[in-house]
């Protein structure tokens, strides 16, 4: 749905004529390959920030967020116990966080404190959610060569 949105505007808010360039990170990378594909632009150039375009199943981090993501009532409490700790304070946030935020810089970590919500947390996992539903099968990576 968002392909074909994405698709809509390059075809009917370009031209040829136009310089394209189609910039998107992790699933925006895929959305905005397919739309160029779709929108049948292999003229435009194409930057994908950490795409994300094809499941991993070699990863042990990546088969426990599948896990995650397909027991879809666990989205839910994943979010309120973001929404329970983000409401704790900082030092305590730090330690719960310690295994994802150590290699980061301050701004980052406090940064990645601040998206301790409800909202965010679901509305993160249920992106994730997508993009595993619409990648898990493999990628045609030659396409690429087209652009």
């Amino acid at each position: 749905e968002q392909v074909d949105h994405i698709a809509d505007v390059v075809r009917n808010e370009t031209t040829s004529d136009d310089e394209l360039v189609v910039i998107g990170h992790s699933i925006g990378a895929y959305i905005g390959f397919e739309a160029l594909q779709r929108a049948d632009r292999h003229d435009a150039r194409f930057f994908g920030c950490m795409p994300f375009f094809q499941a991993n199943d070699a990863s042990p981090e990546y088969r426990r967020l599948r896990l995650l993501l397909r027991l879809w009532p666990l989205i839910y409490v994943v979010g309120c116990l973001a929404q329970f700790v983000g409401q704790l304070p900082t030092t305590v946030q730090s330690w719960f966080l310690a295994g994802h935020t150590k290699n980061m810089d301050e701004p980052i970590a406090k940064f990645t404190r601040c998206m301790l919500s409800w909202t965010t947390v679901c509305n993160y996992l249920y992106l994730g959610r997508t993009e595993f539903k619409a990648l898990s099968k493999p990628y045609s990576f030659d396409r690429m060569a087209r652009l």
